[in-house]
């Protein structure tokens, strides 16, 4: 059994999947960056800033690559990291934006968010997922219900 982050609906026919939620993509900005009106902006507008990254094995990166083809323009990535943590931190000093759901950011992150007014655009989904004949014990079946009930 596993909670997994797809850029939009998992499926597999050996696998249960159970939708939890989606949400869309958003940028974070420095506070002092001016992006957009209002906290908002297109994706194709933010040509020309430099963007910081997750690396490759998450989601984000798909998601950055459907933004690019979807508004036809190429960002600039100047930095890559798997750390998370790292990425809020270059995007606070303002060494560039980055993509990421506003599930990763807190109050005390102090950043702006940004979020894409493009039509279409992909969502993060979070899913349990776990093999159709998997005998779950009782306490499994409780976090299920709870992870369900929670949507």
């Amino acid at each position: 059994m596993a909670l997994l982050g797809s850029v939009g609906p998992l499926a597999a026919k050996d696998l249960q999947v159970e939708q939890l939620f989606a949400r869309p993509f958003t940028i974070i900005a420095a506070p002092q960056r001016h992006i957009g009106r209002d906290g908002r902006t297109t994706f194709a507008n933010l040509v020309g800033e430099p963007f910081v990254a997750l690396g490759e094995q998450y989601v984000h990166a798909q998601a950055f690559r459907v933004l690019n083809h979807s508004a036809g323009v190429r960002q600039r990535i100047v930095f890559r990291s798997d750390d998370v943590n790292l990425i809020k931190n270059m995007v606070r000093q303002d060494v560039g934006i980055a993509l990421l759901t506003d599930l990763a950011i807190t109050p005390e992150d102090n950043l702006q968010l940004i979020h894409l007014t493009d039509v279409d655009q992909p969502l993060f989904t979070v899913s349990l997922v776990r093999r159709q004949n998997q005998l779950t014990t009782p306490v499994q079946r409780q976090v299920i219900s709870t992870l369900i009930q929670q949507q």
